[in-house]
């Protein structure tokens, strides 16, 4: 299966589905030209250190034409000052970095992770700073990081004395979040891809609400012939990183296993984890202030289950780590209790509330 048909297939249904029928089956969308462009680029959907994302309208193969009563795509291109930098090998390393995603993205065809679905025309001996470089992918209606946020605003209003989030909406997002982005993992660590950036802000809701993986600026893949398959360097956030990446040690899968565990304490709970040890406007914390073994607080968490799941996938060493095929059936089964015991709740509360009308 091609990637333009992988895409056409994951997004039958969604509301993007007009834009990949007039758009993407009546052109090559991997030979795109800035002519092929309609950028908005007052319109700056994201921005981080090299690159900058923003909406854009793609010309119709067969009219010619931009169909811009269309909801439109997401293109994501160098900055202008990194390509105009002084240093050309400033410029040619972010291109590098925006070229091996693009190529990774190809390669990951799974519905919780979103899809590449065209970039610039490539040619031999590219000159960055003339011919430049973009990809072009769904344009998101939410982040995780949005949610929470909101989330976290509401959370006063839970009727228990510790302000913990009550077990009905753990459920709904295990389910509808946290399940999601463990099976986009799964399939990422299923062909030797480690995602090592998990955080809210990686996080998107389409259209119709499923959840997506994106930018994978990080990934890497790890090399079958490498010893254990492990490999030795510092990437993603420290607030969700790995204790062998902090310490700069060989690590393999298990550090997506703890981003993930991190990540899932933060969606139960709408609460920063390392808040007080580490700073918001700091990607990384002296290492000296911040201890190997210190985890977010399980006082949060009403589920004795759910606490012995994070425990288990957040183990200082990597070896005593589960993995995701541990992992997705337990959150599953988690979830599956959660429903019982809200239904059981509720049939007991309706049962009191007939005896007390006989009474």
């Amino acid at each position: 299966m091609s990637v333009t048909d992988a895409v056409m297939s994951m997004m039958t249904g969604c509301g993007i589905e007009l834009v990949v029928d007039s758009v993407i089956s009546s052109r090559d969308m991997f030979a795109l030209t800035e002519d092929d462009l309609k950028i908005q680029y007052r319109k700056r959907l994201g921005e981080g250190a090299f690159c900058t994302v923003y909406p854009v309208h793609i010309r119709n193969g067969e009219s010619k034409c931009f169909d811009e009563e269309l909801p439109p795509f997401a293109l994501k291109q160098l900055n202008y000052d990194i390509v105009t930098h002084e240093n050309p090998q400033v410029a040619k390393a972010a291109y590098d970095d925006l070229q091996n995603e693009a190529n990774i993205m190809k390669e990951l065809q799974h519905e919780h992770i979103l899809p590449i679905l065209g970039m610039s025309k490539q040619s031999e001996g590219v000159n960055i700073a003339k011919d430049g470089l973009f990809i072009i992918i769904e344009m998101l209606d939410s982040t995780l990081d949005s949610k929470l946020e909101k989330w976290a605003k509401v959370r006063s209003s839970f009727r228990n004395s510790k302000n913990i989030t009550p077990n009905e909406t753990v459920m709904i997002r295990i389910n509808e979040i946290a399940l999601g982005i463990g099976r986009g993992l799964q399939y990422m660590h299923s062909i030797n891809y480690i995602f090592r950036d998990l955080k809210p802000a990686n996080i998107g809701f389409d259209g119709s609400g499923s959840v997506k993986i994106f930018d994978f600026g990080l990934a890497i893949s790890i090399p079958k012939a490498s010893s254990n398959n492990t490999i030795k360097g510092m990437a993603g956030t420290m607030r969700y990183m790995a204790p062998e990446m902090r310490k700069r040690e060989q690590y393999s899968y298990p550090v997506d296993v703890y981003s993930f565990a991190i990540l899932l304490w933060q969606i139960v709970t709408t609460r920063v984890p390392f808040e007080k040890e580490i700073p918001a406007s700091s990607m990384f914390a002296p290492d000296e202030n911040f201890d190997y073994d210190n985890r977010p607080n399980l006082k949060y968490v009403e589920s004795n289950e759910l606490k012995e799941l994070l425990d288990l996938s957040w183990k200082t060493s990597p070896k005593e780590r589960i993995s995701f095929d541990v992992i997705l059936p337990e959150l599953q089964r988690i979830a599956r209790l959660m429903s019982l015991k809200k239904d059981g709740d509720r049939k007991m509360k309706k049962q009191s509330s007939m005896i007390w009308m006989k009474h």
